[in-house]
């Protein structure tokens, strides 16, 4: 299940799942994203913590504007685990 994203949200969505994984993913479209799937709250540390149903997970934010390869993989499984992957997966 994909809940309605735009056209960027999508391409960052596919880049989260793309084999190899993504070295240039920004922070500001993950964060998009995110917001998109989920109900997202920054904690005082500077953490995003995103809920999606049932579930959730803490994103540190990079100190650059590109996501960690670590962030993206442990992003891919906790998406995967609450039911949103790209249509092509």
């Amino acid at each position: 299940m994909t809940p309605h994203l735009n056209h960027h949200q999508r391409e960052t969505l596919n880049r989260v799942f793309a084999h190899p994984i993504a070295h240039n993913l920004e922070w500001r479209d993950l964060e998009s994203l995110l917001e998109a799937v989920g109900s997202c709250e920054w904690t005082h540390d500077d953490h995003l913590k995103v809920t999606i149903g049932d579930s959730s997970h803490v994103v540190v934010r990079p100190k650059s504007k590109d996501v960690e390869v670590d962030t993206i993989v442990d992003l891919r499984h906790f998406l995967r685990g609450a039911g949103i992957e790209p249509e092509s997966a």
